[in-house]
């Protein structure tokens, strides 16, 4: 049933309530979750759509294929959980913490990460295009097959991550830290040109 809730869930018991209504497959469309402590809940294919999420704690929540777009997630606490083939089209991750969490096959095209972090993230064949990543702290993150068609990675932080066969045409990499990335088999195009690529083999 899908329902518009605008109600605040700020407490243990309404938050249990939430991931009822969730679970039983209800949408939660425009839900204020702010600061909601949601830590290794059960989401998989929940309906979040232009939710409210700011400074919520996601830690090891298992959110597989949920539905994200447009979704406020900035500052949100979200490592090691599981994001794999959700849809977070045009979300609002800013400075948001997604330390070892898996984003395989994720759909961030328009996201705005700026100053995210994404340390030890799986992000294979994600979907960036069109996303603000900005300052984002990609460290050792695995980008395999990942599509950065246009995106915007101005000061971010690529050291030691893998962007094996990743799209990267029209990607502004300026200023970006890109030492000891492995590139092989990228598809590359970029908006600048990068005077220093260390390529481990």
């Amino acid at each position: 049933m899908k329902k518009e809730m605008l109600v605040k869930f700020d407490d243990p018991e309404s938050i249990k309530e939430c991931i009822k209504v969730l679970v039983g497959g209800g949408h939660l469309l425009g839900a204020d979750l702010r600061d909601a402590d949601l830590t290794g809940a059960m989401l998989s294919g929940a309906y979040l759509t232009g939710a409210n999420l700011r400074g919520a704690k996601l830690t090891s929540a298992d959110l597989t294929g949920a539905m994200l777009i447009h979704a406020d997630l900035k500052d949100t606490m979200i490592m090691r959980a599981n994001l794999s083939r959700a849809d977070l089209n045009r979300a609002r991750l800013m400075d948001a913490n997604l330390s070892d969490a898996d984003l395989r096959g994720a759909d961030l095209r328009r996201a705005d990460l700026t100053g995210a972090k994404l340390t030890g993230a799986n992000l294979r064949d994600a979907s960036f295009y069109g996303a603000d990543l900005g300052d984002v702290n990609f460290g050792h993150a695995d980008l395999t097959g990942a599509k950065l068609q246009r995106a915007n990675l101005e000061g971010a932080n690529l050291y030691g991550a893998n962007l094996k066969g990743a799209y990267l045409h029209a990607t502004d990499l300026e200023d970006a830290d890109l030492k000891s990335v492995y590139l092989r088999r990228a598809k590359i195009s970029t908006r600048q040109l990068v005077s220093e690529l260390f390529i481990v083999e």
